[in-house]
């Protein structure tokens, strides 16, 4: 359960980062990061915080 809810966490603040909302998106991925304990989101979470540096 909680798994799933960092995984929908982090869909959200990808959808929020493609509309330019990237406070909301960085708020977002804390909180995926957070509720991620097992650690099976770290890539992805990576990946995200680079593409939104390029925005």
């Amino acid at each position: 359960m909680g798994h799933d809810l960092a995984m929908a966490k982090l869909q959200l603040a990808g959808i929020a980062m493609t509309k330019r909302r990237k406070r909301e998106a960085t708020m977002l991925m804390n909180e995926a990061k957070k509720l991620d304990k097992q650690g099976m989101l770290n890539d992805q979470i990576k990946m995200m915080k680079q593409q939104m540096k390029k925005i």
